[in-house]
């Protein structure tokens, strides 16, 4: 029998005895079948400090993620990035359904032009029950598994190095660190260097059933950002997607564009999360979306919700691998 704890119980331990349960073979889940399905929600660049309703239009989507998941429940939900402040974020989430449910973030363009917002991302992560990234990116790269769902987040503003200083270029408002760089100029950078690369790469040796790595921007944009992003350095957006045929990977996530859409790259899905929040605000996508991940040992799918006029009539689409 599998030795389960939940991500909440997790929460409570100190570091030591986080690393005693890791070395004794327990599993981080909410369920102590692991044949029930667990589901994991992705929603990303509310920016709620940008609107002075930003607060509580991002409360009435993260109200909606437990109501419209395909199992009518969420065992983890991760943001993935541009959510600034973050601040306002966890304080709209600690008045919302899933306030008791384990939160992570994913680092966007709009973070690394705050250092408040990093710092109280690496501060949140630690108390996390994660794997942390290489050195220079630990807090803001790490893993973690839900049921068997292996989920892998990845911050693309990181210089590769570890000594304090962005080797590439300072974001306007950001701050000098290695995690928290452009790589293109001072306002366009999404990359993968290479020390960052080889941990994906060990990482996804992992026996996990489903493997789900996530970023901010995208591989394959659609509609925006074409030909920037990780799109702009071929060589090094086909040096990921390679890993990804290697090992198997399931699931790629991204956002950054606000354009919810789905696009199947050899056996993995692309997975654009869309916006929710006064992220809609009419000049791209229409509504907001919630994007799941619903797994077993056997099955695995991928779910978008998105809003029509308001969330009383929603759009389906699913993707069943």
């Amino acid at each position: 029998m599998t030795k389960i704890i939940t991500l909440e119980d997790l929460l409570s331990k100190t570091i030591d005895e986080m690393i005693y349960l890791y070395e004794q073979g327990y599993k981080i889940d909410e369920i102590i079948d692991l044949e029930t399905p667990t589901t994991v929600a992705y929603v990303g660049d509310a920016n709620p400090s940008w609107n002075t309703n930003g607060s509580s239009e991002l409360l009435k989507d993260l109200n909606q993620i437990i109501k419209n998941s395909p199992t009518g429940n969420v065992n983890a939900v991760v943001f993935m990035g541009d959510m600034s402040y973050i601040s306002l974020t966890k304080s709209t989430i600690s008045k919302s359904l899933i306030k008791d449910k384990p939160c992570f973030f994913v680092v966007g363009n709009h973070e690394v032009e705050y250092p408040d917002d990093m710092i109280s991302i690496k501060n949140h992560v630690f108390k996390l029950p994660v794997h942390y990234g290489p050195s220079g990116t630990a807090r803001t790269s790490y893993s973690f598994n839900v049921g068997y769902q292996y989920i892998m987040i990845t911050n693309q503003y990181w210089d590769g190095l570890n000594d304090n200083i962005c080797k590439w270029y300072k974001p306007y408002g950001g701050y000098s660190d290695n995690d928290g760089c452009y790589r293109y100029s001072r306002s366009d950078g999404g990359y993968i260097p290479y020390n960052l690369m080889k941990w994906i790469n060990e990482h996804l040796l992992s026996n996990i059933k489903w493997k789900i790595v996530a970023g901010h921007e995208s591989m394959y944009p659609y509609k925006l950002y074409i030909g920037k992003s990780l799109d702009r350095d071929i060589n090094n957006r086909d040096s990921l997607q390679s890993l990804f045929n290697k090992y198997g990977v399931n699931a790629f996530m991204c956002g950054h564009t606000h354009y919810a859409n789905v696009v199947k790259i050899n056996n993995t899905y692309h997975v654009n999360t869309g916006a929710i929040g006064t992220g809609i605000d009419g000049t791209r996508d229409p509504g907001a979306t919630i994007t799941y991940t619903t797994a077993t040992s056997t099955t695995f799918k991928i779910t978008q919700k998105i809003e029509t006029s308001s969330w009383d009539e929603v759009i389906t689409k699913e993707y069943i691998i």
